[in-house]
């Protein structure tokens, strides 16, 4: 009899070490997610950030400067994906229509078209891009 309840008591104690181990493991795995929404937080805002400064880009704006603001774009939309791949509940879909569009946009601005020409040509697209992103910001940072 007593090596039956021992048995059982060590069948318990096992049971309890396993739950203590999966509740550790997805303590882990809740601050995971919440580093990468985090991550994936800034780099949405930093990506929108730089959506404003190409939206700004005006008559009095060079080209240099246009091209910079489309590179700073470009760069802070690649961390997006980055940050985005990690995140299951984000989809992604709509917003890369949409700034494969702005890049479309860019891409057939000719050489020598005036900076003001530029943005008039890119402005719909920025616009579509910064409204897929609000709806992204708005459901995964709040």
């Amino acid at each position: 009899m007593k090596m039956k309840n021992l048995k059982k008591e060590v069948f318990a104690l096992c049971l309890i070490m396993l739950s203590l181990s999966i509740m550790t493991v997805h303590a882990q795995v809740d601050k995971k997610l919440a580093k990468a929404e985090t991550n994936f937080c800034n780099s949405i805002n930093t990506f929108a950030q730089s959506l404003v400064t190409l939206d700004a880009i005006n008559e009095n704006s060079t080209m240099d400067e246009f091209k910079k603001a489309y590179k700073s774009a470009d760069k802070a939309w690649n961390k997006l994906e980055k940050k985005a791949a990690k995140l299951e509940k984000v989809e992604m879909k709509e917003s890369v229509k949409a700034y494969n569009k702005l890049v479309d946009a860019v891409n057939s601005i000719e050489g020598d078209v005036k900076t003001s020409e530029a943005a008039e040509q890119i402005n719909q697209h920025i616009d579509a891009t910064a409204a897929e992103i609000s709806d992204i910001l708005s459901v995964v940072c709040k």
